[in-house]
């Protein structure tokens, strides 16, 4: 029998196309196939830190001289061996000539690298945010290109977006409500014991297992570089029917969550777990391999969740924002305790998402391990928006690409530098991102 070479391939691609909701099937050509998906995370919390308590102490002790019921770092302390503390970083595009107020000054620049579009003196980013470019190397892998959600401030301005698509494209489609993020994620995924999941993941291995078998057939005659072709696209169909035969749909740790109840959106504590907890299922899910989840939570708010509360409220002080940015040294020790409680909540929040992602099997370990989770804030001492000393985290394994459990104190790195270290820690060999002037290669001593 004469095979045609072009029909034959084509039929490869139909066969791809016969399977429902298996972005699997679009990997880039010639990347090896992967049972574990390295994630990538942002994690993002405003108003910066007490710079004189986030260094951890000797021997990576992430309370320091401070009580561990009351320390910045202390929620993370269990999560201390897959975590990277990393301060001195800076922001310099935030000193580029702006009329942008000192939280849009940072953020345009935070993730991207760069000033304003055409060096205006307002406006949006001049580049794409590090999380977008993953994301659009990646390609078309899973159903949603990212995910990000805000806690917060909803307002779509200079003060409020820290992601980017591209230049003067700003990511607006950031979702406030986590049971809007639940109908757009899950409202079509089914269960593994629905019955009709069942059958249809039967057809699905019926028709990988007969793809299978066409290419052991057909395999010896073709010729070198279509043999090629045809093992790796092998590869990709094996990778898909383990992942099927795991779970259905995603890994071993997808599962549809529970549609939350109702949401008071102004509680951002019960918030921020709804989110983290539905982001961790997209990621076990494979629905996304980005995310960005938000906290702009800086004005007008008064946290009651964490049992203090802000001092002078109504007189001396509106809120957390007049709070925050009042410096440390004029207020009394009692009040210091209150900006440490809630910049402690945010840790808290972090310390959450880790233990959601820790919680899933993947592999030999966790969802964690084959993620990166980068946290960071837009300030270091919010009191002056100043943008250095920056506080940053970078937690899980990666894949195991990352050497964690450690402090590394980079005085005057850029964050342009850290963005470098993030692609080079996802695989790619990055050498600049952003604005070239500002980068040295990568943070020294991250890998």
């Amino acid at each position: 029998m004469k095979i045609q070479r072009r029909k034959f391939l084509a039929g490869l691609g139909a066969a791809s196309l016969s399977l429902p909701f298996l972005p699997y099937m679009q990997r880039i050509a010639g990347a090896a196939p992967s049972t574990s998906p390295i994630r990538l995370i942002v994690f993002f919390h405003e108003a910066g830190t007490l710079v004189d308590e986030w260094k951890p102490g000797a021997g990576f002790n992430l309370t320091g001289a401070v009580p561990a019921s009351e320390a910045l770092l202390g929620p993370l302390e269990p999560f201390k061996d897959k975590l990277v503390v990393l301060s001195g970083l800076a922001t310099p595009t935030a000193e580029l000539p702006t009329n942008l107020s000192g939280h849009g000054r940072s953020k345009v620049g935070l993730l991207t690298g760069e000033g304003v579009v055409g060096g205006a003196m307002e406006g949006w980013s001049n580049g794409p945010s590090v999380e977008q470019v993953y994301a659009e190397r990646l390609g078309p892998v899973t159903p949603k290109r990212s995910v990000d959600v805000q806690i917060g401030e909803t307002q779509v301005t200079t003060d409020t977006i820290i992601s980017f698509s591209a230049a003067d494209q700003p990511v607006t489609s950031r979702e406030a409500d986590p049971k809007a993020l639940y109908d757009t994620l899950f409202s079509g995924l089914s269960s593994p014991t629905d019955p009709n999941a069942q059958n249809k993941l039967q057809r699905d291995l019926a028709v990988l297992g007969a793809a299978q078998e066409n290419f052991q057939t057909f395999r010896e005659r073709l010729g070198s570089s279509d043999r090629q072709r045809l093992d790796a696209h092998s590869g990709y169909l094996k990778d898909i029917e383990d992942r099927l035969k795991t779970n259905g749909s995603g890994g071993a740790g997808c599962q549809k969550p529970t549609l939350p109840g109702s949401v008071d959106l102004g509680n951002h504590d019960t918030t921020g777990k709804l989110f983290s907890d539905l982001v961790t299922m997209a990621l076990a899910c494979d629905l996304t391999r980005v995310a960005t989840i938000a906290f702009n939570t800086t004005s007008n708010y008064q946290f009651p969740w964490t049992g203090v509360s802000i001092p002078y409220a109504g007189t001396t002080y509106g809120n957390w924002h007049d709070y925050i940015h009042d410096p440390v040294e004029n207020q009394p020790l009692s009040d210091r305790q209150v900006k440490r409680a809630i910049l402690r909540w945010h840790m808290e929040q972090l310390a959450y998402l880790l233990n959601a992602l820790d919680s899933i099997p993947e592999g030999n370990g966790t969802l964690l391990d084959n993620t990166l989770v980068l946290s960071l804030s837009d300030h270091g001492d919010a009191a002056y928006h100043y943008t250095w000393d920056l506080p940053v985290i970078l937690a899980g394994g990666a894949g195991g690409a990352l050497k964690t459990g450690r402090h590394l104190d980079v005085p005057g790195t850029s964050n342009n530098d850290l963005l470098v270290s993030i692609l080079n820690i996802l695989g790619y060999d990055d050498k600049t991102f952003g604005r070239s002037e500002y980068c040295s290669g990568g943070v020294p001593g991250l890998l």
